[in-house]
């Protein structure tokens, strides 16, 4: 779908590399049935790890975490940069470097279908942060109006479902270069 904002790169890294490397597991990527089912809706709660680019670190890049809650789940696509897009929007602001950053689910005791977490809360992944969303609004000068505009956050992100991701990677077309049947 050309419309997801979602590239696959395959990587494995040799052994005895200098690379740390964590792998998520398949069942912490939230499925379309699990967002019923786990009673996602506006409000849930979310965070997102990223690229803070106005710290990247000397000996490594460390990720900042912003924490926000779900702010709309349409049944319909959204227009986005891509033009209309499976999208669910989320409040916390995004910004350059974020895209493209793992979006979590943070699922408690507050479900309104009665899951109960003795262990504390289960974390899930939401999706794929795309980017945030932006309104043009025109610069105003003392004299005459200047027809240039600035970008400004609206606090708003967006993220491309997490089973848009689980789709592509268990495509036909990935199963077979990774040699499944």
């Amino acid at each position: 779908d050309p419309t997801v904002d979602i590239a696959v790169v395959p990587f494995l890294p040799m052994p005895f590399t200098n690379f740390d490397c964590l792998f998520l597991p398949v069942a912490m990527i939230t499925s379309e049935a699990d967002f019923a089912n786990l009673d996602i809706h506006e409000g849930s709660d979310v965070f997102f790890t990223g690229m803070f680019t106005q710290h990247l670190g000397d000996k490594r890049n460390t990720p900042i975490t912003r924490f926000g809650k779900v702010a709309l789940m349409p049944d319909d696509k959204i227009n986005w940069v891509f033009g209309e897009t499976p999208l669910y929007l989320m409040e916390a602001n995004s910004y350059p470097g974020n895209s493209g950053s793992p979006v979590f689910f943070q699922i408690g005791a507050d479900r309104g279908n009665m899951i109960v977490i003795s262990s504390g809360p289960t974390i899930k992944l939401a999706g794929i942060m795309s980017g945030c969303y932006n309104d043009l609004l025109p610069i105003q000068t003392v004299s005459v109006s200047t027809n240039q505009y600035v970008a400004a956050n609206l606090g708003i992100s967006g993220v491309v479902p997490s089973y848009e991701l689980k789709d592509i990677l268990f495509s036909n077309e990935l199963k077979q270069r990774r040699g499944e049947q």
